[in-house]
């Protein structure tokens, strides 16, 4: 009965996953879009629930009404669950017709399965969001040449850095150590200093090995283009960087679950954690002080580059189940192109979520009586350049968000998108590996040189040499069309 029960199991896996892979029930799309019929169209995004959100979201709706003849029914996943959760609904075909999507959440694994429809077609239906973007941006979301996802207009660029509580930094004289930090070496000290003295933090949320390492070296899947333009896995080389990471966990820095915590938001609230990863942005500090109530200091530890990875890093994608695939691409370009829609989907309602600052029109206030501050992070859904200037951004946020996106350095190889379907058996046996010792590795739990040598030979027993000369045949093939 036991093994009666397994296979039954088994069965139903593979069935989900075949239905997220060719979604046989999924419903007939209109294609024609009938603006006469009114829709409903469901979006799913990736933020705790604001308070007010059923109000403001009746507002929302009245304005869709208006404009695109639909109502939205807006939901929100938490963060720490938005992964599961939409895998699951995905896997069980739901219908919906928009998601909110990023490289870190299986963009590719789920585009390549197809649970997003391909936008070549339908963004000739929308020619104004077509045009939003140069070919270089959309070639950049695609994944075996197609199109499956509209990036959120915001920071497309990837810069890594950290945070820093700036008060606690203050408070044992590391402000300048740490503003100046070129190394993990400098930013050892104040991490010391707080596991000394604040023995309920957290000094840093988890390790992060190589982030001050320079960005002039390409990876593509996570291997390295040597000098001689061939492939390697560069794990060995980084060494130095592992055994920082050691290092920083016998001396405690790390939370003593670092390879398992899932929920770190009420840590972080509490301002438990200390330190932590955080992707370099313009007036990321603000936000980060909207989120949580407190100021923090940000660092850059490496330089600015236009990859694929910045621009997959927030997408919206329409669902293969949808049956108004068009009208959601017609909500998607109100996002990217409405300055009132969005600010109401990002701050609420005028007057009682926010008001404008008398000096400034652009500028909003989001305290005083009668005030009830709503938030849903800019970067979620749409064109952030539409969005009001928040009280703790500086005036030019957008105008240098423009800049850095216009300035940093383009990866030569953006437009490359490897398939891995060649070698997804491998892949997935790579994958069990690295699900085992990731974990360990970067966060230091056990000796590197004996780790890191073991996962090595895991990894080439898993068919590690065949997905290098596989990515190393595409990539040579990629390069001579060019």
């Amino acid at each position: 009965m036991k093994r009666i029960a397994k296979l039954l199991a088994l069965v139903c896996c593979l069935s989900l996953v075949l239905c997220a892979c060719n979604p046989s029930g999924a419903p007939e799309a209109n294609m024609e879009d009938d603006m006469s019929k009114e829709v409903t169209l469901k979006w799913y995004i990736m933020a705790q629930t604001p308070t007010g959100s059923d109000e403001v979201l009746a507002k929302v709706n009245e304005y869709l009404k208006e404009k695109i003849n639909a109502k939205l029914d807006l939901v929100f996943i938490q963060p720490g669950d938005y992964k599961q959760k939409t895998q699951m609904i995905m896997a069980a075909n739901e219908e919906y017709d928009l998601m909110w999507m990023a490289t870190g959440y299986n963009y590719r694994d789920n585009a390549a399965k197809g649970a997003f429809f391909d936008l070549d077609e339908l963004l000739d239906k929308v020619p104004e969001l077509k045009a939003f973007y140069p070919d270089s941006v959309w070639d950049a979301t695609r994944i075996g040449g197609k199109i499956y996802g509209v990036p959120d207009n915001q920071v497309l660029y990837s810069q890594d850095g950290l945070w820093f509580n700036k008060a606690m930094t203050e408070k044992y004289g590391m402000t300048e150590t740490i503003e100046n930090a070129k190394s993990w070496d400098d930013v050892a000290k104040a991490y010391e200093a707080i596991k000394t003295n604040e023995t309920d933090v957290i000094p840093l949320r988890s390790g992060n090995p190589n982030i001050f390492d320079n960005r002039k070296t390409v990876e593509i899947e996570g291997y390295t283009l040597g000098d001689d333009g061939k492939f390697f896995n560069k794990m060995p080389q980084d060494m130095p960087n592992y055994k920082k990471m050691r290092e920083f966990y016998q001396k405690g820095y790390f939370p003593a679950d670092v390879a398992t915590m899932t929920d770190e938001t009420s840590l972080i609230k509490a301002q438990k954690i200390y330190s932590r990863y955080s992707r370099q942005l313009p007036g990321v500090s603000g936000k980060f002080k909207i989120q949580n109530n407190y100021d923090v200091i940000n660092i850059e530890t490496n330089e600015p580059l236009l990859n694929r990875g910045g621009i997959q890093s927030t997408l919206t994608c329409v669902s293969s189940t949808s049956k108004n695939p068009v009208r959601a691409l017609k909500l998607v370009n109100l996002m990217n192109t409405d300055k009132y829609l969005f600010n109401l989907m990002a701050y609420g309602i005028e007057g009682k979520n926010y008001v404008k600052d008398p000096n400034n029109e652009n500028r909003i206030i989001r305290e005083g009586e009668g005030i009830t501050p709503y938030y849903v992070a800019e970067y979620l859904i749409g064109n952030q350049f539409l969005a009001y200037i928040l009280p703790s951004y500086e005036d030019d946020v957008w105008e240098e968000t423009d800049r850095m996106n216009k300035e940093a350095a383009v990866d030569p190889n953006i437009g490359f998108d490897f398939d891995p379907v060649p070698v997804q058996s491998e892949l997935s046996q790579i994958n069990a590996v690295k699900a085992e010792y990731d974990g360990v590795v970067t966060n230091g739990l056990e000796d590197p040189e004996v780790s890191i040598p073991a996962y090595m030979e895991k990894r080439k027993t898993a068919g590690e040499e065949k997905v290098i000369a596989e990515l190393q045949r595409q990539y040579d093939e990629w390069k001579k069309a060019q």
